[in-house]
Order: structure tokens, then sequence, then C-alpha cells
């Protein structure tokens, strides 16, 4: 009788650790999903160009005095229409990752153009360009700055023209 209540003891044991391993095994499973939706970036549809170093400045191209995004004022800028009116665009949270997206329309029949994924977790908006061919942007980590409340942020990408099609 010893016997059995042993083998039935042992054959418990193995099923505890069959379905801790199981549980273990599905828990690192859903880690490793959560890392890969956490830093996913989709391809952007859009296209750019960085501006090269020792170019004008940026102040000489955009006649602004604020950027369009993060705005610098209480007024929320979006749609974000071209000079010439026929393109705006827009900025939403990715589905995917953790990151923002710019998105461009049409003006006159809201039709999407395409999107641009921000590299980094989000983006600046400077301005679009005088002749509606494009937006000044960068991708940038905040809280990344120094420790002056509204210092520049240290991880920022170099300035980027995205490219109406």
């Amino acid at each position: 009788m010893p016997k059995s209540v042993r083998k039935k003891s042992s054959e418990s044991t193995k099923k505890k650790s069959v379905n801790r391993v199981v549980i273990l095994g599905g828990f690192g499973f859903f880690i490793l999903i959560y890392i890969f939706l956490r830093f996913y970036t989709p391809p952007s549809t859009l296209q750019w160009e960085e501006r090269a170093e020792g170019s004008p400045s940026l102040r000489e191209f955009c006649k602004e005095v604020e950027q369009i995004y993060p705005p610098t004022s209480r007024k929320w800028p979006f749609p974000a229409l071209s000079p010439d009116g026929k393109y705006y665009i827009d900025v939403t949270e990715a589905k995917l990752g953790h990151s923002k997206v710019l998105k461009l329309y049409r003006a006159d029949t809201n039709q999407e153009l395409g999107r641009y994924y921000s590299e980094r977790s989000n983006i600046l908006i400077y301005c679009w360009l005088q002749d509606s061919t494009g937006v000044y942007l960068a991708d940038y980590d905040p809280g990344s700055g120094s420790f002056d409340i509204g210092g520049a942020p240290t991880k920022i990408s170099p300035v980027k023209k995205l490219l109406v099609p």
C-alpha cells in the first residue's frame, strides 16, 4: 500500500513540475510578445531627406514662431494645413509599438497619402515648407534632456524633411 501512495505522489510531483514549466514557458512567451510590440516600429510609407550639416538654420525655413507638434501654445494645431491648403497632417499614437505616427492627407478628398512612424517614442514637427513640398520634423525621446525645466532633449535625431509624394 505505501508503494502506491509513493507512486501517486511522485506522479503528482511530475505533473506539478510540468505545469510549472508550461506556465513559465507561456509567461516568457508573453514577455517576448510584449517586448516585440513595445519596440516594433512599422516601416514608413513616406520618404524623407536629412538636412545636411551647414545648411541654413531651421528658423530660416520656418517662418512660424511656434512648432506644430507638440504644440507650444494651448491650441491644438491639427489638422495642420499646408501653406497652399492642398494637404494636411495629423499625429496619432502607433497601434503597435511605442511611437507617434504622422499621417499625411489630401485636403480636398481626405485621402491618406502616407505615414511616417517616429524612430523614437515621440516626434517634433517644426513647420511646413513654404512651397508645401514637405514638413520639417525630428524624432526624440522626451525626458532625456537636461535637468532644467523645458530643457532640450538630448536624444534627438537630425532634422528631416518629410516629402509630400
